[in-house]
């Protein structure tokens, strides 16, 4: 009669410990992920568009298992803060020496009053 053939659920060829590759049901791949504890530093299994396992990180990590640290707005703000500090110091020079600059040109091109009221 109507006997349907049964279906065989999805497959896909994972890596195991031992570096052996092993064809699992699709469903199981993350369970094997999750169990070799292959996504690291609280990255999580998924099962992408190619039927692939797959670690999706957390914003401080990256890499196919997460391994990697992702630069941190911390890191950032050590290389920042120093540059701008830096920065800032040499214009607060910058804006002293002109000031300094001018005074002293002013001072040469004007005239000595003391000499004025004592030609009289």
């Amino acid at each position: 009669g109507n006997v349907k053939p049964i279906q065989s659920p999805p497959t896909v060829l994972v890596t195991d410990t031992g570096a052996q590759t092993v064809e699992v049901p699709l469903d199981d791949a993350c369970f094997l992920y999750d169990h070799q504890k292959t996504c690291l530093n609280d990255g999580k299994c998924f099962v992408n568009g190619n039927n692939k396992p797959e670690c999706r990180c957390t914003t401080a990590y990256t890499g196919n298992n997460c391994q990697t640290a992702a630069a941190t707005d911390d890191d950032l703000l050590k290389i920042l803060v120093p540059v701008a500090a830096i920065a800032g110091l040499l214009f607060v020079i910058a804006i002293c020496c002109c000031c300094w600059f001018l005074c002293a040109r002013r001072k040469k091109w004007e005239p000595e009053k003391d000499e004025e009221s004592n030609s009289d």
